[in-house]
C-alpha cells in the first residue's frame, strides 16, 4: 500500500502534527476453494478477501483529529494446480492462480474543538485491477480431511486507480492514487475431499 502510505505522511505533516498509530498491517485474509482434483492436475474457482487500514490521529483537553481509512479487497479468480507426488500421504504441489481484484476504501476525518465539530466527512472510493499469484503448496490427507499449507507470491496488475462518485478521484500532488495488495501469501486451509468414483481409491 506504498501510494496509500505517502498519503498518510502528508497528513501526518499538518499543522496539528497527528500520530501514526496504524499504518496499513499485515492481516489474514480468507480464500473458500472449490476445485476438481485429478492425478497430477487441479483446476477450481475461488474467492478471497482481504482487510487492512490505517489511523493516524492527536487528542488532548482541547480538541482531537482523526484521520481513518479501511480498505477491503475482494477477488474472483481461478487456479490450476499440478501435485508432484501424488502417490505420497505428503504431497508436494505447484499453484498459480489468476482474476479480478475489486478494492473499497472509505476514509473519514474528523476533527472536533473543545466541544464544537468542525469536521466528519466520509469518502469512498472503488478500484478494479487485476493479479496472478504463482505458489507452492504441502498437504496432507486424513480420511476425506486434507490439511494444507500454502506459500505464494500476490502480484497486483492493471491501472484501476480510487475514483469516487460523480467522477472524482483519490489523488496526491497531481498523481492517482491506486491500491497495492502486492506481497507474500502464506496460508493454512482445511479442505473436504470428495471422491466422485471409486477409481480413485485404486
Amino acid at each position: 500500500m506504498s501510494e496509500l502510505k505517502d498519503l498518510n505522511k502528508y497528513v501526518a505533516n499538518n499543522v496539528l502534527h497527528p500520530k501514526t498509530i496504524s499504518n496499513y498491517p499485515c492481516y489474514y485474509y480468507y480464500q473458500p476453494v472449490i476445485s476438481l482434483e485429478f492425478r497430477y492436475i487441479s483446476v477450481g474457482f475461488l474467492y478471497s478477501f482481504h482487510s487492512t487500514g490505517s489511523r493516524i490521529s492527536i487528542k488532548d483537553y482541547s480538541g482531537e483529529y482523526r484521520f481513518d481509512t479501511k480498505i477491503k479487497g475482494k477477488t474472483f479468480g481461478i487456479i490450476v494446480g499440478g501435485t508432484l507426488n501424488p502417490d505420497k500421504k505428503i504431497k508436494f504441489s505447484l499453484y498459480s492462480e489468476i482474476g479480478l481484484l475489486q478494492s473499497n476504501l472509505n476514509l473519514n476525518e474528523y476533527f472536533r474543538v473543545n466541544n464544537m465539530q468542525m469536521v466528519d466527512n466520509n469518502y469512498y472510493f472503488n478500484s478494479k485491477n487485476y493479479y496472478v499469484e504463482p505458489g507452492g503448496k504441502i498437504s496432507y490427507t486424513f480420511s476425506f480431511i486434507c490439511f494444507e499449507m500454502n506459500f505464494g507470491y500476490f502480484k497486483q496488475f492493471g491501472n484501476g486507480y480510487f475514483e469516487g462518485k460523480k467522477g472524482m478521484k483519490l489523488t496526491l500532488d497531481d498523481k492517482n492514487i491506486q491500491p497495492d495488495w502486492s506481497g507474500l501469501r502464506i496460508g493454512f486451509s482445511i479442505l473436504l475431499d470428495f471422491k466422485l468414483s471409486e477409481e480413485d481409491d485404486e
